[in-house]
């Protein structure tokens, strides 16, 4: 029985985005775009910093429409940037109102320079799943069409989700 799968992402400027769209052609998944109530800076420097200030007043962001109804679905691809080292706030705010309990879970993360907490934060976050390796994408990966291709592919594969 093939799998079926929903991604699910967030993306500010664009560029997570454009994955989603990839892997939605390779894998032939359905889409779910994360979007916020409140619009975010597009510079990435301001955005982080309306971001910490969400986080140290100890509220995410509220998220508009109605979240996918994860019961039809038996994997869950999660994509979105790096945002201080880890889950932007909106992911992080959609995540936290989700049952993952019994979907494989993955995630793809792009981002600019560090993430040493994203793939660990999202292990601890989809509480119920089974969490599988991530695929992190750097600005560079994401300069060049084939490499961004190549790295996508050997994801998916190594999910064993088709």
């Amino acid at each position: 029985m093939k799998n079926r799968i929903l991604i699910v992402y967030y993306s500010l400027t664009g560029v997570s985005g454009k994955v989603a769209g990839v892997l939605k052609e390779k894998t032939g998944a359905d889409i779910y775009e994360v979007k916020t109530e409140r619009t975010y800076n597009m510079d990435m420097w301001k955005a982080w910093d309306e971001a910490q200030a969400e986080t140290a007043s100890g509220k995410l962001p509220e998220l508009k429409g109605q979240l996918p109804d994860l019961n039809g679905y038996d994997v869950v691809l999660l994509g979105g940037p790096v945002w201080g080292w880890t889950i932007s706030n909106p992911m992080l705010a959609y995540i936290r109102q989700t049952d993952f309990a019994g979907k494989v879970v993955s995630a793809y993360w792009t981002f600019y320079d560090h993430d040493e907490k994203y793939e660990k934060d999202v292990e601890k976050e989809c509480v119920g799943a089974v969490v599988k390796k991530g695929l992190s994408l750097t600005n560079s990966d994401m300069a060049k069409e084939d490499v961004l291709t190549e790295k996508l592919a050997a994801w998916i594969d190594s999910l064993n989700i088709l």
